[in-house]
């Protein structure tokens, strides 16, 4: 008899395997949190400063209106900043899949992009349904149920965006008491690492997402690294 998958096994595994890819994984969940820091806030730096540099040229009446960040420069901006933090979903769920095949993973599996372009449009439906059900209060955790294992399929069998949501969902579906667990479980650990000066994250993040690989390939019939 072999036990059905849990989200406890999910994260006892998802800690061996963090133990066994450590370095490879801080490293690498750094080094893209850092492109978010400074893309993020050297930009806001520079649009403020231009502001402000523009609005000592111009009268009193003026000055407080143009002492703020243009509209178009804060697009760009959040633009930039959405666009690294889709590339790192993408390159991160590789290194993932990397270690649930028991491979030792380094810092470059986690600057693959594999099927970067259908991994952007469903990183992009993802947003706009967190968005337009953020007025329910839970539009996000539905989201994250639905789509748990969107991007897996992605990655991991080369589906299309439409095709990866519609499997993320059946199986999502198909095991929701876990699932459902398991996304709670995700983002509390994910919260928590945030609210230690977001040096926790490191540990938190990557460890809720190596439970996430884990449920993925166990429920959808494929084969974990011991």
């Amino acid at each position: 008899y072999v036990a059905p998958p849990d989200v406890g096994q999910a994260f006892s595994w998802g800690w061996a395997k963090f133990k066994d890819n450590a370095g490879a994984l801080i490293v690498s969940h750094l080094l893209w949190g850092l492109a978010l820091v400074i893309v993020g806030g050297v930009g806001f730096a520079m649009l403020t400063a231009g502001a402000a540099a523009s609005s000592s040229s111009q009268s009193d009446l003026t000055a407080a209106a143009g002492g703020s960040p243009s509209l178009g420069g804060i697009v760009v901006l959040s633009i930039a900043v959405t666009l690294i933090a889709l590339f790192a979903s993408i390159a991160c769920t590789n290194g993932y899949l990397v270690i649930a095949d028991g491979r030792k993973a380094s810092i470059g599996d986690f600057f693959v992009f594999r099927n970067i372009g259908q991994g952007i449009l469903l990183s992009l439906l993802t947003a706009v349904a967190a968005g337009l059900l953020s007025f329910t209060g839970i539009g996000s955790l539905a989201v994250g149920f639905f789509t748990a294992y969107a991007m897996f399929f992605v990655i991991d069998r080369g589906f299309s965006a439409i095709d990866a949501i519609k499997a993320s969902v059946a199986l999502a579906l198909k095991n929701a008491g876990q699932t459902i667990l398991l996304v709670l479980l995700v983002s509390v650990a994910a919260s928590v690492g945030l609210a230690v000066c977001g040096i926790g994250a490191l540990v938190t993040v990557p460890l809720g997402y190596l439970a996430v690989t884990y449920l993925y390939r166990r429920f959808s019939g494929g084969q974990v690294a011991a």
